[in-house]
């Protein structure tokens, strides 16, 4: 704040009417520092009528002191002693030839006159070379540029080049020279954005530089380069999408004009699209393209197809961390839902801010502040679960630290909505933690079916976000180990013989020893032995289950009598072998036959 000063004169200065006022004023306000010649520079913006402003000066040369403000503006200059040097009304000039410090001191009147009103003081080098104005470019070819300025008649130097160009400095060396008031820059590329400078050569010293920019006609067939857009190519429903050209040709004289194809091959102009980014309403699977020309030459760019993305749905195991999604606020998979467009929120990177960071990745939920007093909501997409399986939910959740946020819990139900929802696990209280701390709890539904996991929320307006990643849904074969038992026809068989062995329980599929996928299996083993099947469930869980043991015995030996008898005369068939009994084909060991005849004896052990 300025302080107010008064002035007392001792005596009194007698002043002739010809003669101007030495004014040495006792109180400073203001400093300056002269290291270059400038065309004009603000020593101060108040100085009170009466005060003064020291100048150091380390360049010589011609300078003009002007005062503005108050009810006068009567300017002294002395050095740093108070010795005068000159003093009259604003403007005052004087050449500076000792380098050192000055002393500007201005006063109302020739009188010394004070006031506490605030005075502007400045000076300007009379030396000073002044940069050029009004610079454009006023035409632009295909390989030239041609750009006017506007300053007095002098020498000029001109600095060009493809841009972005560094800008040059005091040092720089010119591309050209002139003395006339426009230049033409001349083979350059088409099509190409280019940079310009020009400033002012007074010989001992030069102006700054002044900027103008142009871009080349084209020339020739141009670049389409690739049809970008601003969003996924897999929209989770219709709305406005924003076309452009990544490496196409850039100059004047390119047209545009925008294409949409539903097959890919055969496009339809769109007549009112015909810049370089256009703005269509996309519904359903389409393709675009830009067609760019210079004059009678055109090029396509690469199309881009984008799509409808249709509902997702998965199985156990689940887990969803939002790495899939491209842009802020943006759901996973087109299938997830929020209570809240503006408290419910995801991110694609950290903002730095609340502790708004991912658990893993780079991509992550949030809640704001100010949910519904009842809770805000994220519903996951459908997972389909399996009545009776006992399932892992977990979820990892982080606060600002500030207090206000009472309620972080995992939900399911059939909708996405609050209808019927089933809670899995809740943190309540104050919920302050600043690292991420994990919630999990297992649940097992009723029925089978589709069914949709719910984040809930619950802040006041006092604190800023509550956030959270990577939701996983799991069936833990720990807590769902399928039951199986093998049974067997028979566990004695003899050798040659088959047994027929029989999975039952509550697995899906099999997978025995012998290679056999199915339920049930007839080997025939050659010597005693057990099998062995893996019987897996619907959820991927495993059990092992061995056979009876299934004994195999072997053949007995058996050897029998022959001989020659005649005609009306029996015959004793005598077995003999390992066997414990025989059976004889005709029933009898004594046999009369009346022709030669064979008898089969079997033995049994």
């Amino acid at each position: 704040m300025k302080k107010i000063y008064k002035f007392i004169t001792a005596g009194a200065l007698l002043i002739s009417s010809s003669v101007w006022a030495q004014c040495i004023s006792p109180t400073a306000f203001g400093t300056a520092t002269v290291s270059s010649c400038a065309p004009s520079v603000n020593i101060t913006t108040c100085a009170y009528g009466g005060e003064y402003s020291t100048v150091t000066f380390s360049v010589t040369g011609p300078y003009q002191f002007t005062g503005t403000g108050g009810t006068g503006n009567y300017l002294t200059l002395t050095d740093g002693s108070n010795v005068v040097k000159a003093s009259g009304f604003s403007p005052l000039n004087y050449t500076i030839t000792t380098l050192g410090v000055y002393r500007l001191h201005v006063s109302t009147n020739a009188l010394c006159g004070t006031e506490s009103a605030c005075h502007s003081l400045a000076y300007s080098c009379l030396n000073a070379c002044y940069p050029v104005t009004a610079l454009s470019t006023t035409t632009a070819g295909a390989t030239s540029g041609t750009f006017t300025w506007t300053a007095p008649p002098g020498n000029y130097d001109v600095y060009y080049g493809p841009a972005p160009l560094v800008a040059p400095t005091g040092t720089t060396i010119p591309t050209a020279t002139t003395t006339v008031n426009s230049f033409t820059a001349s083979s350059l590329l088409s099509s190409t954005a280019y940079a310009a400078y020009v400033r002012v050569n007074c010989g001992a010293n030069q102006s700054t530089w002044v900027l103008t920019t142009f871009t080349t006609n084209c020339s020739g067939t141009p670049s389409a380069g690739t049809t970008a857009i601003n969003t996924s190519t897999a929209l989770c429903a219709s709305q406005n999408v924003n076309f452009s050209l990544t490496g196409a040709s850039v100059g004047s004289g390119l047209t545009y004009l925008w294409q949409f194809s539903t097959n890919g091959t055969t496009y339809t102009t769109i007549p009112t699209s015909t810049l370089a980014t256009t703005t269509q309403s996309v519904t359903g699977i389409v393709y675009y393209q830009c067609i760019l020309a210079c004059g009678a030459s055109t090029a396509a760019s690469v199309p881009v197809n984008i799509i409808i993305a249709s509902t997702t749905t998965n199985t156990a195991p689940y887990f969803e961390g939002f790495e899939g999604i491209v842009l802020n606020n943006q759901l996973p998979n087109c299938s997830w839902v929020k209570s809240n467009p503006t408290i419910c929120l995801t991110y694609t990177v950290a903002p730095g801010s609340y502790n708004r960071i991912a658990k893993s990745g780079t991509k992550f939920g949030s809640f704001r502040w100010g949910t519904n007093t009842a809770g805000d909501y994220f519903y996951s997409n459908g997972i389909q679960l399996t009545a009776g399986v006992t399932y892992s939910a977990s979820s990892f959740y982080i606060s600002d630290g500030v207090a206000g946020w009472s309620e972080y819990s995992m939900l399911y139900g059939t909708t996405q909505s609050t209808v019927g929802l089933l809670g899995i696990a809740s943190m309540t209280g104050a919920i302050t933690n600043t690292v991420y701390a994990q919630l999990s709890n297992t649940f097992t539904p009723a029925s089978t079916g589709i069914y949709y996991v719910a984040i809930k929320a619950i802040g006041t307006s006092v604190p800023w976000y509550l956030t959270f990643d990577d939701l996983s849904i799991t069936a833990p074969c720990s807590l769902n180990v399928p039951t199986m038992t093998v049974s067997a026809s028979t566990t004695s068989i003899c050798a040659g013989q088959s047994v027929n062995l029989n999975a039952s329980g509550t697995v899906t599929s099999y997978l025995w020893n012998t290679g056999a996928t199915t339920m049930s299996i007839s080997p025939t083993p050659t010597a005693s032995l057990t099998y062995t099947t893996i019987g897996t469930s619907a959820i991927g869980c495993t059990v092992s289950v061995i056979s009876p043991s299934i004994t195999v015995k072997a053949l007995p030996t058996v050897s029998v009598n022959s001989g020659a008898i005649c005609a009306g005369s029996s015959f004793t068939i005598t077995p003999a072998g390992s066997a414990t009994s025989y059976s004889i084909s005709g029933g009898s060991a004594i046999v009369t036959p009346t022709a030669n005849s064979t008898y089969t004896v079997t033995g049994t052990n």
